[in-house]
């Protein structure tokens, strides 16, 4: 059982579904794919870490039972500490690709592991807003985004999306002014629809504005 509960005994999770539930609403949960028990990142795509995403994924999907569970946490960052992690796990298999397997083992992992103990909830993606600026790939969008997933957190979600491994993907583009004139929301949105019609997957967007200035000053 994956249910979590505070020392009362109270689960926030669970009491937030039933209330979703109560007023006729879909439930979308966010759930982290590296994150292990102590809260730690997995940074190795070894076998048992992975048997342990999966396992753990499908255990919380088969006690919650929401709509759909939005995959994130899967980003690899190309830092130091990254590089660390290749030198004592991968060594030998390449950089770049010890740092691109990570995030798909564990988005492959989860998504076996939650279709397995609730077959009924739909795997979805929760990606960054831009997959690829078209001055890094030819079939990137027309942005100049800071972050994007396949240089940034070296996943290839695009590819994962063509593959067909989630039965929905909804796309944060929530940034600041600044980030959101970097990836403008209608290329955003036009850039992920044409993909998304490809695999036939159905596709949400999450939009906001963050103010940085005072509203009331």
């Amino acid at each position: 059982d994956e249910k979590s509960q505070n020392e009362n005994g109270f689960d926030s999770i669970d009491y937030a579904i039933s209330k979703a539930r109560e007023n006729g609403l879909y439930v979308f949960v966010i759930y982290h794919v590296r994150q292990m028990l102590d809260g730690s990142e997995a940074n190795s795509a070894d076998g048992h870490s992975l048997d342990l995403a999966a396992e753990r994924a499908g255990d919380f999907a088969a006690a919650y039972q929401p709509d759909a569970i939005l995959l994130d946490g899967y980003a690899y960052a190309s830092d130091a500490s990254g590089y660390e992690n290749y030198l004592a796990n991968g060594s030998g298999i390449g950089y770049k690709n010890y740092a691109r397997q990570i995030p798909e083992s564990f988005l492959q992992a989860c998504a076996k592991g939650i279709r397995k103990k609730a077959p009924d909830t739909q795997v979805g993606l929760l990606s960054a807003a831009v997959w690829e600026n078209s001055t890094a790939h030819p079939e990137g969008s027309e942005t100049t985004a800071a972050y994007t997933d396949l240089s940034d957190g070296n996943c290839d979600t695009r590819a994962l999306l063509q593959e067909g491994l989630f039965d929905c993907i909804m796309v944060q583009n929530d940034g600041s002014a600044e980030e959101q004139q970097a990836a403008k929301f209608d290329v955003v949105t036009a850039w992920w629809a044409k993909e998304a019609q490809i695999s036939n997957t159905p596709l949400y967007i999450m939009c906001g504005t963050v103010q940085s200035a005072d509203p009331f000053e």
